[in-house]
């Protein structure tokens, strides 16, 4: 999970329930500022940020220039998604689609995992966490849980706290864009970095990043492979 989350409705609990239709996105389609290969955007206005599929410079198209954000340089073939950019499927009841893919790693143990992006116009963003096989469906919450500054390594045994559960200190570090690909809600930029500390409860995972002087807190839930 990375960047802050602006939907209202992703506070909202994923319960099951008969969805409406989507609407069709209006695509909106311009020149690569720098390499002039095309570019789509498939949600203009929910997007700030998009990845160029020919040279994989980051773009932000709030930029009336389309300004370069960050470029790639290494081989992209060592970061291929499980699931591929525009890809459409139901978790917790609800149509996604895979919107943006990023790599990220820890910079302490260069440890590598991958997050999916996910979209529905009328549920906002979550996220598909990968890790060696293993996968978390995250939502941002707004309710933010008691726990220490992540400014500081936490303690053993730390917990975080939230509607009577305890989450238990799992993980802590500085997280770094390795890789990016694709459309996301924010500024996204290749060699980016937050601190972040997960808090445990199996299944469930509270999750802290730190980004600028704000602390976003997101929580995961640990489902199946196959699903």
């Amino acid at each position: 999970m990375a960047g802050k989350e602006e939907e209202e409705k992703a506070d909202t609990p994923d319960v099951p329930k008969k969805e409406p239709t989507p609407p069709k996105p209006q695509a909106k389609m311009f020149a690569c500022t720098a390499c002039g290969a095309s570019v789509t955007i498939k949600y203009p206005g929910a997007t700030m940020a998009v990845v160029c599929s020919s040279c994989n410079s980051t773009i932000d198209v709030t930029s009336e220039n389309y300004r370069i954000l960050s470029t790639y340089v290494g081989k992209t073939s060592l970061f291929k998604p499980y699931i591929p950019l525009g890809a459409r499927g139901k978790l917790k009841g609800k149509t996604w689609e895979v919107t943006g893919f990023l790599v990220r790693e820890d910079t302490a143990s260069h440890y590598f995992w991958s997050e999916y992006l996910l979209f529905n116009p009328y549920y906002g963003y979550r996220w598909l966490v990968e890790d060696k096989g293993h996968w978390n469906f995250v939502r941002t919450i707004k309710r933010k849980p008691d726990a220490k500054n992540i400014n500081q390594y936490p303690a053993k045994g730390q917990l975080a706290k939230l509607d009577g559960k305890n989450y238990q200190i799992y993980n802590y570090g500085t997280a770094a864009v390795k890789y990016v690909l694709g459309e996301f809600y924010w500024r996204v930029t290749v060699g980016s970095s937050n601190l972040t500390a997960d808090y445990i409860d199996p299944p469930q995972m509270h999750s802290a990043e730190k980004d600028g002087k704000e602390i976003v807190w997101g929580l995961a839930e640990y489902i199946d492979a196959k699903e």
